[in-house]
């Protein structure tokens, strides 16, 4: 299964006298203001919703199939300054989407009375370095 979901973020200090280009409508809809445009996906979280909610409703299912033995991967792409690395490694404040995942899959795991192998990679990209 491929889902495509979008996390609408607030304006950052450099845009906040730009007018916001689009809102969220609902959950699976995005419109682009001064327009009749709209974009329908899986799942929109607005500025409301925090990381532990894309979470449970994005990628909880995603690393519960993978200790099932399914292979997995979350994928996130986006422009630079959209959300990603916030979204995906979080803060002080807010645990991020990976440091969810690790703490499930170890957490499931510990869980099993099953001895299992837990192969896991990450790879962050972006265009001036490599994280690996």
């Amino acid at each position: 299964n491929i889902k495509v979901v979008v996390r609408v973020r607030n304006l950052i200090a450099r845009e906040e006298d730009q007018l916001k280009a689009f809102t969220t409508q609902d959950a699976t809809d995005i419109v682009q203001k001064n327009t009749s445009k709209i974009w329908t996906f899986d799942r929109v979280y607005s500025q409301l919703d925090n990381k532990r909610t894309v979470y449970i409703y994005t990628d909880l299912d995603i690393i519960e199939s993978n200790v099932s033995g399914f292979n997995t991967t979350i994928f996130t792409y986006g422009q630079t300054s959209s959300g990603k690395t916030h979204t995906m490694h979080g803060s002080q404040e807010e645990t991020g989407v990976v440091g969810m995942a690790v703490e499930q899959l170890f957490y499931a795991v510990e869980l099993d009375s099953q001895q299992k192998v837990l192969d896991a990679g990450f790879l962050h990209r972006d265009l001036q370095r490599d994280h690996d």
